[in-house]
């Protein structure tokens, strides 16, 4: 018998499981995020990622470039992180530099209008502004396994 939340087979549904939600489904100040960086509406990845994470479900998602997997992982983080609380509050581990400074800028972009800090913490370059962001209370920290490591 399959665990809660696992299928018994490939082409079984998963107990379980929880209904994709829409753009509107989102509280007020994560739709303003969401819509404030030009979105209308949920992409499907996300439409059906966004509900696991919000209620605190282990998720694994594979879907191709370009298919709104870093929105459906930004979304619930801007929900559940406090702006006022000036410190690391989420960490995403990524594997390369590139993927890191992606990730940030799609971050900021969501967060521009907000309190929300984020840095990118990856080798390569110096330790000095990525110290500073996170003393100046980032909550969003970005990071490669190594330089997380160093810090």
């Amino acid at each position: 018998m399959p665990a809660e939340g696992q299928s018994s087979g490939p082409n079984e549904p998963i107990q379980n499981e929880l209904p994709p939600i829409q753009i509107d489904d989102l509280p007020e100040d994560v739709q303003r995020a969401a819509r404030g960086n030009g979105w209308d509406s949920l992409m499907p990845v996300q439409s059906h990622a966004i509900p696991y994470l919000l209620a605190g479900r282990d998720l694994m998602v594979q879907s191709r470039t370009g298919s709104g997997k870093t929105g459906a992982f930004l979304l619930p983080i801007f929900q559940l992180v406090d702006p006022k609380q000036l410190s690391a509050q989420a960490l995403i581990l990524v594997p390369t530099r590139e993927l890191a400074r992606q990730v940030v800028t799609e971050a900021e972009s969501l967060f521009k209008n907000t309190k929300m800090g984020c840095v990118a913490l990856y080798g390569g370059v110096g330790y000095g502004p990525q110290l500073e962001a996170i003393e100046k209370g980032a909550q969003l920290v970005v990071a490669t396994p190594g330089r997380i490591l160093d810090h």
